[in-house]
């Protein structure tokens, strides 16, 4: 079964269409049915201003940047970015929450320490995996549980660990009962600072 995913152009240099095409041919023959977007507006985002440019709308996705370009200019194998996304709400914060009793206190205490708890939550998950970071999503009228907070988590790849993570990740998603993401995402980095040939751990600086 082929594996469907967005690929996002982002560097800041042009690639030149039979670049493009000589990118996507080799992970189309890695079994990914890309969706490629091609945008300039994207050049140089970060992945978390990525995910909000593209309105929260993907849980993995690929991004050719401009180390991307430069290799395949150089006829070195080409290494892309993958990223992997999750989120939780104060309210997943208030399920999972054992600590003392907060009923006594107003709805925006409340809410402010659940959304507090949230931050530290995946401020210290970016302590232990740092090429990764965090933006919120705010609903529409402000301050409610409703709000999501988005973790982005990457690692450069070649050819063939960008297609394996992209359809673990999907099979992850697929499963009856849906497995976390990060638990997939750790041993790929795990793999990474072992100097894995498929994988590249790298800081992206945001």
């Amino acid at each position: 079964m082929r594996t469907s995913v967005e690929l996002f152009y982002t560097g800041s240099i042009q690639f030149p269409p039979s670049t493009r095409t000589s990118l996507e041919q080799a992970l189309s023959r890695n079994g990914l049915d890309l969706s490629p977007i091609y945008d300039p507006t994207f050049a140089g985002l970060p992945p978390t201003k990525l995910l909000e440019k593209r309105n929260y709308s993907f849980t993995y996705a690929l991004l050719a940047d401009d180390r991307t370009f430069l290799e395949l200019s150089s006829s070195q194998a080409p290494t892309l970015l993958v990223l992997c996304v999750q989120h939780r709400t104060p309210m997943d914060e208030w399920a999972s929450y054992t600590g003392p009793d907060l009923q006594g206190l107003s709805w925006s205490v409340r809410l402010a320490l659940l959304r507090s708890m949230l931050q530290e939550r995946f401020t210290l998950d970016q302590q232990r995996f740092p090429a990764s970071s965090w933006i919120w999503e705010e609903p529409e009228i402000p301050y409610r549980y409703e709000a999501r907070l988005f973790q982005v988590r990457w690692l450069r790849a070649n050819i063939v660990g960008a297609s394996q993570a992209c359809r673990a990740y999907a099979a992850a998603e697929n499963q009856l009962q849906v497995k976390d993401k990060s638990e997939v995402y750790a041993i790929f980095e795990a793999e990474a600072s072992k100097g894995w040939r498929s994988f590249r751990w790298i800081q992206v600086v945001i």
